[in-house]
């Protein structure tokens, strides 16, 4: 869904974002806003290179194990409780061995 427009002008701009929204939504949901998904749309607009280094900046002096706990927070949509079940059910594994 794009914004709420006043002007028959602005219809476009909105169309815009609302196919933005469908293209970087999660697949299981049943409605999405540009405005959940700004971030992403923003991200998305910047070249390689330059995520790159910033990725380098940001994140070159973390360990492997924070990155990998980082990454898994995000594809827990920002949950720490299930961010939390995700890390010990891969841990556990690795001591029954």
């Amino acid at each position: 869904m794009g914004s709420i427009v006043d002007k028959e002008s602005s219809i476009v701009h909105s169309f815009r974002e609302a196919e933005t929204a469908l293209l970087l939504c999660e697949a299981k949901q049943a409605l999405s806003r540009y405005t959940d998904v700004e971030t992403k749309a923003l991200l998305e607009r910047i070249d390689e290179r330059t995520k790159q280094q910033f990725q380098e900046r940001i994140l070159g002096n973390l360990s492997e194990k924070l990155i990998e706990t980082l990454h898994q927070f995000f594809l827990s949509t920002l949950n720490i409780g299930e961010c939390a079940k995700e890390c010990i059910s891969i841990v556990i594994p690795l001591y029954t061995d």
